[in-house]
């Protein structure tokens, strides 16, 4: 645009020059031929008032070309930096072509994002099982340990973006079709180890976001994101990854609950049996008060029969007996217990 402008500014000065000079030239001629005529003093001072406007015009353009020659040189400065940070992202891109380094950079942005949510205290860093494998980060939560994988294979999916021949693409689509699988099917047998205090489920964080969105809106890979979830992994991208660990979280909360809700209904039933094994125990004991208290009273009944016999025997008249007995002194009755006031 700024080209275009100069040229027409040049364009513009040329031809006023041009025509200037036809003008001139002309007046000179008509100056000639009238030498003697009153109105050429006239046209002499209407041409001098027309080369001071031209000079006028002449220097504006000049300061506009020359205006427009330094935003040129600017714009020639910018489009060398930006042809230098082209060649600078060029490089950069080559140097991630290999795998194993861009498979670190995924690793410590997974270590950043979870360093920046989680406490130091859940998360384990190359988290080693028994069985000698290592997963890239594992969060320990009371429900059992989370594993997340951060390799994930790009070098086929990225084929298949930048081949514009469909029977290439065909192929590269194909081979990470192959990646994926194997990938998802190597974290399901590796990293699902209850035995090891693993929950039934593990995540694999995916670094880019076009390879995510490719495997949820995209036909040809849809059921890559069903076959994951078949194997019981959580396919997760740097800005789907909190929401699914939040949610993660959430649940296994919820099933924390619930096993502790069903610990306390197991309990709640033990003191239930242990209850009713102590109301029968009780109802023994009630049992066994009333079969005494109706022994008691039967005892006691027997005791005043017996006691009503010996003072009728006692209360008999002998000679010798009566006088015998002193003066003031009354002869011994026998008086049944008086019983006690039953048990409440």
């Amino acid at each position: 645009m700024e080209l275009i402008l100069i040229v027409g500014l040049v364009l513009l000065a040329v031809g006023l020059g041009v025509g200037f000079a036809i003008v001139l030239r002309r007046l000179r001629e008509i100056e000639q031929s009238r030498a003697n005529d009153q109105s050429a003093v006239l046209l002499n001072q209407n041409i001098q008032g027309m080369q001071e406007r031209i000079d006028a015009t002449t220097k504006a353009i000049n300061e506009r070309l020359d205006r427009a020659a330094t935003v040129v040189g600017q714009v020639h400065r910018e489009l060398g930096t930006m042809s230098q940070i082209g060649t600078q992202l060029t490089q950069f891109q080559d140097f991630l072509k290999s795998p194993k380094l861009r498979g670190g950079l995924g690793e410590q942005g997974l270590k950043d994002m979870l360093a920046q949510a989680l406490p130091a205290e859940m998360l384990r860093f190359q988290y080693r099982f028994t069985t000698g494998d290592i997963v890239d980060a594992a969060i320990k939560l009371q429900a059992g340990i989370v594993p997340i994988d951060a390799k994930f294979p790009l070098e086929n999916f990225n084929r298949y973006l930048q081949s514009s021949d469909e029977r290439e693409k065909t192929n590269y689509a194909n081979a990470f079709r192959r990646d994926f699988r194997g990938r998802v099917n190597e974290i399901s047998k590796k990293y699902l180890l209850p035995d090891e205090g693993t929950v039934d489920f593990a995540v694999m964080y995916v670094p880019s976001e076009s390879v995510y969105y490719e495997l949820v809106t995209n036909d040809k890979f849809r059921d890559l994101y069903d076959h994951a979830a078949a194997e019981k992994v959580i396919v997760t991208s740097p800005a789907t990854f909190f929401y699914y660990l939040r949610t993660i979280m959430v649940g296994l909360e919820g099933q924390r609950l619930n096993r502790m809700a069903h610990q306390v209904l197991t309990t709640v039933r033990a003191i239930q049996q242990e209850t009713h094994k102590f109301g029968d125990g009780v109802r023994v004991l009630g049992k066994h008060i009333t079969n005494a208290k109706n022994v008691s009273d039967s005892v006691q009944s027997d005791y005043i029969r017996l006691a009503e016999k010996v003072d009728r025997v006692l209360q008999l008249d002998a000679p010798d007996t009566a006088e015998g007995l002193a003066v003031g002194e009354s002869q011994p009755t026998l008086r049944p217990p008086v019983p006690e006031p039953d048990a409440q």
